[in-house]
């Protein structure tokens, strides 16, 4: 699909960080590419199966399985060392995750700015429409 008149939807960075637990050095080239509403789906869904829908589960753990729904979904490039260690699930290092998730990150907001020239509102869901009544 092309979409003319909107910034691209892709975006290529690189990455050298150290492990905070291991002390090994990754480094490397990515590109992402922003999710369209399947590959929004797609992420929800691994989200879901990471979280395995425990209340219990640690929030700093529910929040790197978010990461890793966003990257396994929108990363169309990326290092060998990545999916060798299967797209960051045999990490042992989670500041890698968050380098990689803050990165496009960024790029999101900027994308956003861009085409909306400010954060675009959050539209109303159809219950809250009907409470202003």
């Amino acid at each position: 699909m092309n979409l003319t008149g909107l910034p691209s939807m892709e975006f290529a960075f690189d990455i050298n960080v150290k492990g905070e637990t291991t002390g090994k050095n990754y480094q490397g080239k990515f590109k992402y590419q922003r999710l369209n509403y399947a590959k929004r789906s797609e992420a929800a869904k691994l989200t879901a199966q990471l979280n395995g829908d425990l209340l219990t589960l640690e929030p700093a753990i529910k929040v790197i399985n978010f990461m890793l729904g966003i990257l396994q979904n929108g990363l169309i490039e990326s290092p060998e060392w990545w999916k060798e260690c299967d797209y960051g699930l045999d990490l042992y290092d989670f500041n890698i995750i968050t380098e990689i998730y803050d990165k496009i990150n960024i790029f999101e907001q900027k994308w956003k700015v861009e085409v909306w020239g400010t954060e675009p509102e959050k539209p109303k869901l159809k219950e809250e429409n009907n409470n202003d009544e």
